[in-house]
C-alpha cells in the first residue's frame, strides 16, 4: 500500500468563509439564517409587511446585495456606467427589482443600511462614519432607477406585444439599454417571467457597434498608435529625473516619425508624463543638428514619450541632446497640484469624510476636481472650503515629499485612491499636519507659493459625482477683474435703462390728455373719435396712455399713434359702453392696419399695429376716413 505523504502544514482550504462557519456554529441550514443577516431580515419584514419564510429568495438576494453595496460605497465606489461603478449599479438595481417581488413600489434598500451598520460596524467602523452618505447614495440611485424602470417597463411591454416568437430581438434589448437605461440582465429577468429569452448575441453586436462609434471621438492614445521606430534599443524604460531638474543633458534612445511631427524617447528625462490627473510637460529637446518643440509628454508602458514638432534640422547620428522644460508652465502646474491637495482635504473637512476623489485634472491655468458627494454643495459650504484653502496658503506650510513603503504610508494616514494600483514603494506628499496623500506629481515647496485660491463653480456631472473648477495665483486676479468689469457693465446698463425709463416716463406724463379729450375729430352717430399723435419713448406706452384717457371719458374710440425711429405704431382703445354694443378694438385696429399695409390686432378693449411710414399729417385724414368707413359698415350690419 502506497505510503501517505505527511505535509508540514496540516490544514486544507475548505472554502468555508465567515458566513459558512457561522451557519455551522449556530446550527443553521442557510447562511442567511445566521445572526449576520438577522437584523436585515427583521427590518425588511417590518418595512415590507411580509415574512421571510414566504419570500426566501427575494429576501436572500436583498440581504446579500445591501451588505455588498454598503461596503463598496463606504470604500468609495459609487454607481456609474463603467468599471466597478457599473457593477455596483447592477447589484443595486437587481436588489431593487427583487424588492418589487415583495410588492414594494418605493425606495427600500437605503432603509436597510442601518441593519448592516449595526451588525458589522464594530469591526468595520468606516460603515458608521459614512452611514449617512451610503444611505443618500443608495436612495438617489433607487429613485433614479424607479423612474427608469417605469419608462422602461412601458417600452418592454410594447416590445413583448410586438414580438411574435419567444425571443426578444437583440436590437430591441439594446434599445431598452441604450435609450431607456434598462440593463440587459433586467430585461432577461423580466423575459424569464414571461417564459421568453433574449437574443444576447444580437445585443452584443449592437453594443460593439456603439463602442466602435464612441472610439471615433476618443482622445489620442499612444497605445493605439502603430509607430515605426528608427533605432534598435536594449533599454527597457526611461528614467524621470524631473523632480530635481527642469533642464538636463540626455540621450535619445529611440524616435519615430508621425504625420504631424515626431516622438522621442530619452534615456533620462526632466519632462513629466501625464498621469495622476497632472498633464504632461512641454519644452524643447535640441542639439546642434536639430531642435524640437515638445507639445506633450505621455507614458507608454515604461517608456516616456515626448510628442514633438520639429522646428529646425533633423535627428542624425548625434543622439546627445539638451532637454529644457517650460519652467513657467511647470510652475503653474505645480501650484495647481498643491492647491488640489489642499482642496481635497478641505472638502473632507466641510462636507464629510465620505468625500473621495473621483477624478482630477491639473492644468497650468486651472484645476478640476471630481468628488463623490450626493448633494449640491451650498454657496456657504463653497465659501467655507475656499476660506480653509486660503488660510492654509497664508500659513505658508512646507510641502515635503518622501518615498515610503505602501504599508507604512497607509499607517501614517496617507490618502490613497480607491482602485489605484501602487507598488511596494510609494511617493508621499505631506503638507504639514494638514494633508498627506500618495502622489507622483510635481508640487511647490510651500503653500504660500500658491498665493490665492478661488472656486469658480461646481456642478453635478453624474449621479453622486460633483465637479469643482478652481483657479490660483494671478488667474484669480484676472478672474476677479473680469467679474468687476462685468459688474461695472451691468451697473452701467442698469443706469442707462433707468435713465431711459425716466425719460420715457417724462414723455408719457407730458402728454396733454385733457386736450385730446376736449377736441374729438369726429362724432359718428354719437360716437366720438379721439385722435392724437403723441411723443413717447416706447410704443408700449400707448396702452398706458390709452388707459389714462379711458379713465377720463365715458364713451369714445381712442386712436393714438407715435413715431419712434421712423417707425409708426398705431393703437385703438374702446370704452366699456361701446364694448357692450359689440365694438371690438382688436378688429378695428386689424382693419386699419390691413388698409395701411401693416399688421396688428388685439383684444376687445385695446389693440396695436405697426404700419409703414406715413407722414404724420396724412395720418389724421386717413384715420378719419377709415374709422368712418368701419363705423358705417358696422352700422349697416346692425340693421341686416
Amino acid at each position: 500500500m502506497e505510503q501517505w505523504k505527511i505535509y508540514q502544514k496540516k490544514h486544507v482550504d475548505t472554502g468555508a468563509g465567515l458566513e459558512r462557519i457561522c451557519s455551522v456554529l449556530q446550527n443553521k441550514d442557510s447562511n442567511y439564517k445566521t445572526d449576520l443577516f438577522a437584523k436585515t431580515i427583521e427590518d425588511l419584514e417590518n418595512f415590507s409587511n411580509t415574512k421571510y419564510q414566504d419570500f426566501e429568495v427575494p429576501y436572500n438576494v436583498i440581504c446579500d446585495h445591501i451588505r455588498m453595496l454598503s461596503f463598496a460605497i463606504a470604500d468609495g465606489v459609487i454607481p456609474s456606467n463603467d468599471g466597478r461603478g457599473y457593477v455596483v449599479r447592477r447589484v443595486l438595481r437587481r436588489g431593487s427589482k427583487f424588492a418589487m417581488n415583495l410588492e414594494i413600489k418605493e425606495p427600500i434598500l437605503f432603509k436597510l443600511v442601518d441593519s448592516v451598520v449595526s451588525t458589522m460596524s464594530s469591526h468595520y467602523p468606516e460603515l458608521k462614519e459614512k452611514q449617512k452618505y451610503i444611505e443618500q447614495t443608495i436612495l438617489s440611485e433607487e429613485q433614479s432607477f424607479l423612474r427608469t424602470l417605469e419608462n422602461g417597463v412601458v417600452q418592454f411591454e410594447k416590445i413583448v406585444g410586438s414580438t411574435s416568437g419567444s425571443q426578444i430581438n437583440g436590437k430591441d434589448a439594446f434599445k431598452l439599454y441604450d435609450t431607456f437605461g434598462f440593463p440587459l440582465d433586467l430585461t432577461q429577468l423580466m423575459a424569464e417571467e414571461r417564459e421568453m429569452t433574449v437574443d444576447v448575441d444580437g445585443f452584443d453586436i449592437e453594443m460593439k457597434k456603439q463602442k466602435e462609434l464612441a472610439k471615433t471621438g476618443q482622445k489620442f492614445e499612444m497605445d493605439n498608435v502603430d509607430l515605426k521606430w528608427n533605432l534598435e534599443t536594449n533599454s527597457s524604460h526611461s528614467i524621470f529625473v524631473g523632480y530635481e531638474n527642469e533642464s538636463i543633458s540626455s540621450k535619445i534612445i529611440n524616435h519615430a516619425d508621425r504625420e504631424d511631427g515626431l516622438i522621442i524617447v530619452l534615456e533620462n528625462t526632466p519632462f513629466y508624463s501625464e498621469s495622476g490627473g497632472q498633464i504632461g510637460d512641454t519644452g524643447i529637446i535640441m542639439n546642434n543638428d536639430f531642435s524640437a518643440k515638445v507639445n506633450d509628454t505621455q507614458k507608454n508602458g515604461d517608456y516616456i514619450l515626448h510628442i514633438c514638432k520639429l522646428t529646425k534640422g533633423s535627428i542624425g547620428n548625434n543622439l546627445s541632446v539638451d532637454c529644457i522644460v517650460d519652467s513657467d508652465r511647470r510652475n503653474s502646474i505645480m501650484v495647481n497640484h498643491t492647491a488640489t491637495h489642499l482642496l481635497h482635504q478641505s472638502l473632507k473637512d466641510v462636507l464629510g469624510s465620505h468625500v473621495n476623489q473621483a477624478g482630477s485634472l491639473v492644468h497650468p491655468e486651472y484645476l478640476r476636481f471630481d468628488i463623490t458627494h450626493p448633494n449640491k454643495i451650498s454657496s456657504t459650504e463653497l465659501d467655507d472650503i475656499e476660506l480653509i484653502v486660503n488660510q492654509k496658503i497664508g500659513e505658508d506650510i512646507t510641502v515635503k515629499t518622501s518615498i515610503k513603503s505602501l504599508e507604512e504610508a497607509k499607517k501614517e494616514g496617507a490618502t490613497a485612491l480607491f482602485g489605484e494600483k501602487y507598488g511596494d514603494k510609494v511617493r508621499v506628499v505631506t503638507i504639514g499636519e494638514y494633508s498627506k496623500e500618495l502622489c507622483g506629481g510635481t508640487h511647490v515647496s510651500s503653500t504660500g507659493k500658491v498665493s490665492k485660491f478661488k472656486i469658480k463653480h461646481d456642478k453635478a456631472i453624474s449621479s453622486g459625482i460633483r465637479r469643482i473648477h478652481a483657479i490660483t495665483s494671478n488667474h484669480v486676479d484676472l478672474y476677479l477683474k473680469e467679474k468687476l468689469d462685468e459688474i461695472g457693465l451691468l451697473k452701467e446698463a442698469e443706469q442707462k435703462k433707468e435713465e431711459e425709463k425716466q425719460s420715457q416716463s417724462i414723455l408719457l406724463n407730458s402728454v396733454d390728455i385733457d386736450s385730446i379729450i376736449k377736441y374729438p375729430i369726429m362724432d359718428f352717430d354719437g360716437i366720438e373719435l379721439l385722435f392724437s399723435k403723441v411723443e413717447l419713448g416706447v410704443a408700449s406706452d400707448l396702452k398706458i396712455l390709452s388707459k389714462k384717457i379711458k379713465n377720463k371719458t365715458d364713451s369714445a374710440i381712442i386712436f393714438l399713434f407715435t413715431e419712434i425711429d421712423k417707425k409708426i405704431t398705431i393703437s385703438v382703445a374702446i370704452t366699456d359702453d361701446l364694448i357692450a354694443k359689440s365694438f371690438h378694438a382688436g378688429e378695428l385696429v386689424k382693419f386699419l392696419a390691413s388698409e395701411l399695409k401693416g399688421r396688428g390686432g388685439g383684444k376687445e378693449d385695446f389693440g396695436m399695429a405697426g404700419i409703414p411710414y406715413i407722414h404724420p399729417e396724412e395720418i389724421n385724414l386717413v384715420a378719419w376716413q377709415l374709422v368712418k368707413r368701419f363705423l358705417e359698415k358696422k352700422h349697416e350690419d346692425s340693421f341686416k
